[in-house]
């Protein structure tokens, strides 16, 4: 994963929100001239448990590049998603 240009800012959002008439949700962090945010590996699989309902599992690891070594303490993600799903 790279920021398209050494210029370009890291974004994150929890997507937009609106609380009060304001709207907020996303940041940029400077990229410290560097391009690099680092390399995910991810596995994960889905399971049917019924007919209507399945489960679906993912486990990954994100490991920080230069973007990210200057922005954070840790330079490394460690993530597992959950999800269930029930259709009506």
């Amino acid at each position: 994963m790279a920021l398209a240009d050494r210029h370009d800012r890291w974004y994150s959002s929890t997507g937009a929100t609106a609380f009060k008439g304001n709207y907020f949700g996303y940041s940029g962090r400077l990229s410290g001239m560097a391009t690099s945010l680092g390399t995910r590996i991810e596995v994960g699989g889905e399971v049917a448990i019924w007919k209507r309902w399945t489960m679906r599992a993912a486990f990954g690891v994100v490991d920080g590049g230069e973007v990210v070594r200057r922005s954070l303490a840790r330079d490394r993600l460690t993530v597992l998603s959950l999800e269930s799903t029930l259709r009506f």
